[in-house]
């Protein structure tokens, strides 16, 4: 669950970043991030036994607090580099949560 959260919250943060230049990629990224998000309210409801409004607060919170800090870090990375993603963790959660959606 966490795992989904974290690969929802990569995916609108990447989605956000290339929105003015790339806005078909960016739409397709953010469909990935609901997605997610929503097969992890799916196992919420399923592992936790927690209703469905219940389980989608949860997870939209957790989404919403990882891409605070995905905006914040993306930031810092981009004053040390001029990159949001490359040389930090977040192009490694990027490459992480491309094989979960790809099924790799």
């Amino acid at each position: 669950i966490y795992l989904l959260n974290r690969c929802s919250a990569v995916y609108s943060y990447a989605s956000a970043v290339i929105l003015k230049t790339d806005s078909v990629n960016s739409k397709k990224f953010i469909e990935i991030a609901n997605s997610l998000l929503f097969k992890s309210v799916e196992l919420s409801i399923i592992d936790d036994k927690k209703k469905f409004e219940s389980a989608k607060k949860k997870a939209e919170k957790a989404r919403e607090d990882l891409f605070k800090k995905y905006v914040k870090d993306g930031k810092k990375n981009w004053d040390k580099n001029k990159s949001y993603f490359k040389g930090s963790y977040i192009a490694k959660d990027i490459l992480i949560c491309d094989k979960l959606v790809n099924g790799k």
